[in-house]
């Protein structure tokens, strides 16, 4: 039998939310684009609400070319997420 070891390594709460923000807002961004491709007429975001905000700056930044979009797929199947220091 292999044997496993832990490592214990202490993340910065600041750089764990600077990591783990774009990831949720693509995770976030996919699942209401596939809750409003399948109830169109059911939801509704309110104008100037913080998801609202959101996801106009997600839109700004995917025209300008700052955010990769990637598949549920490839987000939610990643075993290891590195922080960068």
């Amino acid at each position: 039998m292999k044997a496993h070891t832990a490592t214990r390594e202490l993340i910065d709460a600041k750089k764990l939310a600077q990591a783990l923000a774009p990831m949720i807002r693509k995770i976030v961004r996919e699942e209401l684009a596939r809750a409003t491709a399948k109830k169109p007429n059911v939801f509704y975001l309110e104008p100037g609400s913080p998801v609202y905000r959101d996801m106009e700056q997600i839109a700004r930044e995917a025209r300008t070319g700052k955010v990769k979009l990637l598949a549920r797929e490839n987000v939610l199947n990643r075993e290891v997420i590195h922080v960068a220091n």
